[in-house]
């Protein structure tokens, strides 16, 4: 098992008590390249949560999740490099 984990902050508007800061982690079964997993915490994660839970109920490998076009700039934009 491995995991890439991610903490940043995120240019995102900056309006007066908007959160920027974000976590990630991201569980990989290094046997097939699977995710099994993800924590997310941070503003727009929204967006990711849905696509890493797919992915997961799928099966898909990181470098499938990889291939897959994001559009630009969102923090789905963000998951090639995450992976």
């Amino acid at each position: 098992m491995a995991w890439f984990t991610l903490r940043h902050q995120r240019l995102v508007l900056q309006l007066p008590d908007r959160e920027t800061t974000a976590a990630a982690k991201i569980l990989i079964d290094q046997s097939n390249d699977q995710i099994v997993g993800a924590h997310l915490l941070g503003p727009e994660y929204g967006e990711l949560v849905n696509t890493l839970g797919l992915a997961i109920k799928l099966g898909l490998t990181t470098r499938q999740l990889k291939s897959a076009t994001a559009t630009y700039p969102t923090v789905g934009s963000d998951l090639g490099s995450m992976l």
